[in-house]
C-alpha cells in the first residue's frame, strides 16, 4: 500500500561508486521513495561529484562537513527529514541495498498490521535485559508467524519509520559515532511502546538467500571496532537504558579478553572505560573498510 510522504535517506563515508549502484537498487523498488536524502560524512568530494553529475531531482544532497559517522549521519536524516514534514522514513545503508525488487512494497504494507506500528524492517532480533545479548529468532518462529514483534532492527535492515516516533524524541545518540546507533534507537521505540515489526515470510527469504538458515554464528576478528562497540554498548546500558547486569557482563567479558586477545586487546578495556565516563565522539581513528575511491 503507498503511504504518503515515503522519503529515504542514507549516510555514507568515501564509497561512491559503492553508493552509486544502492542508489539505483533504491530507486528500483517497486514502491520507491519519493526522494533520496544522501547524508555525506566524507572528506573528499568524490562523493558530492558523484551525485551531482546524476543530476537526478529526487536526490537531496547533505553534506556534513566532518566525519559524523554512522551515529551522527543517522540522527542528522532522521530529523532533517521529519521536520521536512514526510510521514514514513526508510533508513539506508550505503552498501547493503534491497535484495528484492518488492522489499518497500512488503515493509509498507506491515504498517497496517496492527495498531502502535512505529518501525518496520526486514530483519530483527529480541534484546535480552539481563545479558545485553541479541536473541535468533529459530526458523520455525518465522515459519509459523506473518510478523514478529521485535526488540530491535539493524541499520542495514532497512527499515521504515514513522515521522511521528521521531517526534516522540526516538533518535539514535549522535555522539556513539559508530556502533550500535541502532540498538540506542530501537530500544527508545519499544520504551515509548511502539511496536517493531518484522515480515517472517522476508525474514526467512533472506536467510536462505544468505544461507543462514539453522544456527548460525559468524566469527569475526579483532578489530579497531571493537572500541566503538565496546564504547556504545556500556553508555547504552548505564545512560539509555539503565541496566546494571549488561553493564556488568561486558566488564568481565572486556577484561577477560586481555587474557585471551591476540591482537587489539586493549581497545575493548578502552572503549569500556570512555562509554562509562560518557566520553564519547570520534576518539579511535576509524578505518573504511573499503579504499577512498576515485571516480
Amino acid at each position: 500500500m503507498m503511504k504518503k510522504g515515503f522519503v529515504a535517506f542514507v549516510v555514507t563515508f568515501e564509497r561512491p561508486s559503492i553508493l552509486c549502484d544502492t542508489i539505483e537498487k533504491i530507486f528500483k523498488q517497486s514502491i520507491a521513495p519519493e526522494k533520496l536524502l544522501v547524508v555525506d560524512n566524507s572528506e573528499s568530494d568524490f562523493t558530492a561529484s558523484m551525485i551531482h553529475g546524476l543530476n537526478a531531482s529526487n536526490i537531496e544532497y547533505y553534506r556534513v562537513g566532518y566525519n559524523a559517522g554512522p551515529a551522527g549521519g543517522v540522527y542528522l536524516g532522521l530529523k532533517l527529514l521529519t521536520d521536512q514534514g514526510y510521514d514514513y522514513i526508510q533508513w539506508c545503508d550505503d552498501d547493503d541495498p534491497p535484495i528484492f525488487n518488492d522489499t518497500n512494497e512488503i515493509l509498507l504494507a506491515a504498517f497496517d498490521a496492527y495498531e502502535n506500528v512505529g518501525v518496520v524492517g526486514q530483519v530483527g532480533a529480541q534484546f535480552n535485559k539481563v545479558t545485553g545479548a541479541l536473541i535468533r529468532f529459530d526458523d520455525s518462529s518465522l515459519k509459523m508467524n506473518q510478523y514478529l514483534d521485535v526488540d530491535f532492527v539493524g541499520g542495514n535492515q532497512l527499515m521504515i519509520i514513522k515521522s511521528e516516533v521521531i517526534k516522540q524524541g526516538c533518535l539514535p545518540e549522535k555522539r556513539l559515532f559508530f556502533g550500535f546507533e541502532d540498538l540506542s534507537f530501537s530500544l527508545k521505540v519499544k520504551a515509548k511502546g511502539y511496536k517493531m515489526l518484522v515480515p517472517c515470510k522476508l525474514f526467512l527469504k533472506l536467510r536462505v538467500n544468505f544461507s543462514r538458515m539453522g544456527q548460525v554464528k559468524l566469527k569475526r576478528n579483532p578489530s579497531w571496532r571493537d572500541y566503538y562497540s565496546v564504547r556504545s554498548l556500556a553508555y547504552i546500558y548505564l545512560y539509555e537504558q539503565r541496566l546494571v547486569a549488561p553493564l556488568l557482563l561486558l566488564t568481565i567479558k572486556t577484561i577477560a579478553g586481555l587474557f585471551l586477545r591476540k591482537e587489539l586487546k586493549f581497545l575493548p578495556l578502552r572503549g569500556l572505560v570512555h562509554g562509562v565516563s560518557n566520553r564519547l565522539g570520534i576518539i579511535e581513528p576509524p578505518r573504511s573498510k573499503y579504499d577512498i575511491e576515485r571516480i
